[in-house]
């Protein structure tokens, strides 16, 4: 069974973004063997993360993301990953990567490294 992983890219070349406001993810189809094919895809400010997780007051808000099997980003926080993992979503979190498909390649061989949520003290919620 494919299955699908979006790889934020702010600058659409690296792996590199913060869930959140990313606006361009690459989206890999991975098959069983482990080749991929990607597009690019180009969110609207109103289709963010962060837009559907605060601005949206709808009771079940939804999201082109929320079809992945996996996000991988540079930056989210707990809150951000819990309500990825609602949607049944898993978010990973690396370090910056020069290109997308050298983090697929890695995710692919097993040997991605993946970081813990920090708070980013948007200024929204008490500590």
């Amino acid at each position: 069974m494919d299955i699908k992983v979006a790889v934020a890219s702010h600058n659409k070349t690296g792996t590199i973004g913060h869930a959140g406001k990313c606006q361009n993810y690459y989206i890999y189809t991975i098959d069983e063997q482990g080749n991929y094919t990607k597009e690019l895809k180009e969110l609207e400010e109103n289709q963010t993360l962060s837009y559907t997780f605060h601005d949206d007051k709808s009771d079940n808000p939804q999201n082109y993301l929320f079809n992945m099997d996996i996000i991988i980003v540079t930056m989210i926080g707990q809150g951000g990953l819990n309500k990825l993992a609602n949607q049944n979503v898993r978010g990973l979190i690396v370090k910056k990567a020069k290109t997308t498909d050298e983090t697929i390649d890695q995710l692919i061989a097993g040997t991605l490294k993946t970081e813990e949520a920090k708070c980013h003290k948007h200024g929204h919620h008490k500590h």
